[in-house]
């Protein structure tokens, strides 16, 4: 018999899911030492990694990640690994969770996952996999950068000018000023692309 990977259950006024994050208090020491934090889609997946000797790694619980859940983490470290499922849902995912880190200034990298579409699947196959998965983890911005560039999108023109713009759009959501120009200068760089439109106060504009 299939059964869901995940039953959530209510949130209730004293069960506030959205604000709790499964394992951190477990996990928080790591966090701060490494200054660096893992996020999974879910519990299970939190306590695979952990069994692999990954210890600074938290899940959120039921819930999509939430500002909140950002916002604490952002008090123990700057650096944030996303390592969803490699599926539709979990690139999903992985923007909306990028788009919320990326707001409150922490730097993003993630897991892409091979051998499986999620985590257990992979260590099913092979947990050196999956830690190696994580040692290659990279810059969210120049793995997207890197998909255009490798030709990926190159067999429809509108859906590559598409992610472009994506691109610069989340490059626009960064707070710092410096790391916002570096990053457009190199996407400018790499796909040949002129950078117009920049505003007084640095932030660059969507391409025209």
């Amino acid at each position: 018999q299939n059964r869901p990977k995940y039953i959530n259950s209510p949130e209730t006024l004293v069960y506030k899911k959205s604000n709790t994050l499964f394992n951190f208090y477990f996990a928080k020491n790591e966090i701060k030492k490494k200054n660096e934090v893992i996020i999974t889609e879910g519990q299970i997946d939190t306590i695979i990694s952990t069994k692999v000797g990954l210890a600074n790694i938290v899940a959120p619980l039921g819930t999509s990640l939430t500002e909140e859940n950002i916002f604490f983490l952002k008090r123990y470290a700057d650096n944030f690994v996303l390592c969803f499922d490699n599926d539709d849902a979990g690139v999903h995912a992985t923007q909306r969770a990028y788009s919320i880190i990326a707001k409150a200034g922490g730097n993003v990298k993630i897991v892409n996952l091979t051998n499986g579409k999620d985590i257990d699947e992979v260590v099913r196959v092979d947990p050196e996999i999956y830690k190696e998965s994580y040692k290659n983890k990279k810059d969210y911005i120049l793995n997207n950068l890197e998909k255009i560039n490798n030709g990926q999108f190159d067999f429809d023109l509108i859906l590559k000018s598409e992610n472009i713009k994506k691109l610069f759009s989340d490059v626009n959501l960064i707070p710092d000023p410096i790391l916002k120009i570096e990053y457009s200068k190199k996407i400018s760089e790499i796909l040949n692309i002129p950078i117009i439109n920049q505003s007084q106060n640095s932030q660059y504009q969507d391409p025209v």
